[in-house]
C-alpha cells in the first residue's frame, strides 16, 4: 500500500489550509490495584479498562479571518493527498474552542491563523470529503498596522497609529463545558462555553514615557490585517509590559534593537460609572460579539 503525503490535502469549508491534525485520546488516568492482582515481591500491576474517548484537533491556514469561530458547531472533514481518506467528525461533531490570528509584520510572512476544536460524538478515521476551490491570495504582513485609542472613565480618545510595530497576535477563545454521561456513548462531549480573548503586540519603542501604554489602561484596538481592513476590538486591558534591552546583542557582537511586548486581555465592558458594552468586529465589518458601534 502506498504511503501518503499531506500534499493536496484540504479541510472542508476552509481556504488556504496549511496543515491539520486530530487527536483521539482515551484518558486512562484511572487504574486499580487490588488483592486480586498480586505481583509478588515486585509489587502489584495496575488494572485498566476502557475510558471515555476525547476527540480534539486543529488546523492552520493562511488568511486573517477563520472560517470557524469560537463556539461554532461544525462538521470537520480533513483529507490527505488522495482527497478521500481522512477524518470526518459527522454533522455538528466539532466545536471550535479557539482562533489564534498572527500578523507577522517584521518577518513579512503571510497573515495566518490556527483553529482549535473539540469533538462531540463519534469521529470516523477512514473516509472524508474535502476540497479547496478558492484562489491562493493571502495577505502579507508587511502591509499591516495598528491603531489604538485610550478609554478613560468611559470616554474614548481618538484613534492613533502605533509606530514601529513588529508583530501582532489576536487570540479568541471559548471555554466549553466538557461532560460524559450515560447518553454520551463512552465519549466526552462538549457544549458552548464562555468567551475570552487576548491581544499581544511588539514594538521598537522610541520613547519609553510616551510610546509604551500604561498597565491597567483600557484600549480600543484596530489591528489591521490589510492596508484598509482590520479587527476592531472594544476593549483590551493592558496586563503586562515586557521591556527587552539586549546590551551585548548577538554572540558575534552585532547590535540588536530594544523591544517591548505589550500583553492585553479582553474586557467586554469599559470603565465608565455605568459600564458600556463593547464589541468585536471582523475585518469584513461583520459583528462577531457585542453591541454594534
Amino acid at each position: 500500500m502506498a504511503r501518503k503525503t499531506g500534499v493536496g490535502g484540504a479541510v472542508d469549508g476552509s481556504a488556504c489550509v496549511r496543515a491539520w491534525k486530530i487527536v483521539e485520546r482515551v484518558p486512562l488516568d484511572t487504574a486499580g490495584w487490588c488483592s486480586a492482582s498480586p505481583g509478588g515481591t515486585g509489587g502489584s500491576a495496575p488494572t485498566r479498562r476502557a475510558g471515555n474517548i476525547l476527540n480534539q484537533g486543529s488546523y492552520g491556514a493562511y488568511g486573517h479571518t477563520p472560517a470557524r469561530m469560537p463556539n461554532d458547531s461544525f462538521r470537520f472533514q480533513g483529507v490527505c493527498n488522495d482527497g478521500t481518506e481522512g477524518v470526518d467528525s459527522g454533522v455538528s461533531g466539532a466545536l471550535c474552542t479557539g482562533c489564534d490570528i498572527r500578523i507577522p509584520i517584521m518577518e513579512g510572512r503571510y497573515v495566518h491563523h490556527l483553529v482549535q476544536f473539540v469533538g462531540s460524538g463519534a469521529w470516523t478515521i477512514d473516509t472524508a470529503s474535502a476540497s479547496d476551490a478558492t484562489d491562493p491570495n493571502p495577505a502579507p504582513g508587511e502591509n499591516c498596522s495598528l491603531k489604538t485609542a485610550l478609554v478613560t472613565a468611559g470616554s474614548e480618545a481618538g484613534l492613533a497609529t502605533v509606530t514601529n510595530v513588529l508583530q501582532m497576535r489576536l487570540v479568541l477563545l471559548s471555554k466549553p463545558a466538557r461532560y460524559a454521561d450515560s447518553s454520551s456513548s463512552g465519549r466526552w462531549d462538549h457544549a458552548a462555553g464562555n468567551l475570552d480573548a487576548y491581544f499581544i503586540f511588539n514594538i521598537h519603542p522610541d520613547d519609553f514615557g510616551t510610546h509604551i501604554p500604561t498597565k491597567n489602561s483600557i484600549l480600543r484596538v484596530q489591528a489591521y490585517v490589510t492596508a484598509s481592513t482590520y479587527w476592531d476590538v472594544r476593549w483590551m486591558k493592558v496586563e503586562d509590559i515586557i521591556l527587552d534591552v539586549p546590551i551585548e546583542g548577538s554572540p558575534d557582537g552585532e547590535a540588536k534593537m530594544v523591544t517591548t511586548e505589550i500583553r492585553c486581555k479582553w474586557t467586554g465592558f469599559d470603565n465608565a460609572a455605568s459600564p458600556n458594552e463593547g464589541c468585536i468586529v471582523k475585518p469584513d465589518t461583520t459583528l462577531w460579539w457585542g453591541t454594534a458601534p
